[in-house]
């Protein structure tokens, strides 16, 4: 059985799948579009990893804040307009679109393959829920027996 003491103590992926077991829904974020992420399949694989999980998988695609490594780096490989976010706190607009850093894949692609991990996520939310279903029902039929 598992308790608020027992969960902290396990670890990865066992932890969360304590977690959902005890009734406890986990999410994970995952991030596309960093630099290492050079073709489709790297994303795609990332994206498969996502959904292999116990948890339910929430999809961005990366933001280089200013002030970050990422953002210095975008900046100087010319991957980025370093003045893109100062514009905007200038001149705030009602529609914003961060700047997409497009060093192996283009913003397009990004959003193709970030559109498609978002349409898999009702068949993650059903199963997610069937197994939340399982687990509570059987917990519920081992305290009827106990």
């Amino acid at each position: 059985k598992y308790s608020v003491t027992t969960i902290p103590s396990l670890s990865g992926w066992r932890r969360k799948r304590a977690a959902r077991r005890s009734g406890i829904n986990c999410s994970t974020n995952w991030i596309i579009g960093f630099p290492h992420h050079s073709c489709a399949r790297d994303v795609e694989r990332l994206i498969d990893t996502a959904f292999g999980t116990p948890s339910m998988p929430n999809f961005q695609i990366l933001q280089c804040l200013p002030g970050t490594e990422l953002h210095e780096q975008a900046s100087a490989e010319g991957g980025i307009d370093p003045l893109h976010w100062d514009r905007y706190v200038r001149e705030p607009r009602p529609v914003f679109s961060p700047p997409v850093w497009e060093r192996g894949l283009s913003k397009d692609e990004l959003y193709a393959l970030y559109f498609s991990a978002v349409r898999r996520l009702p068949l993650k939310l059903c199963l997610n829920a069937l197994q939340l279903a399982f687990w509570r029902t059987r917990a519920a039929l081992n305290r009827a027996q106990a």
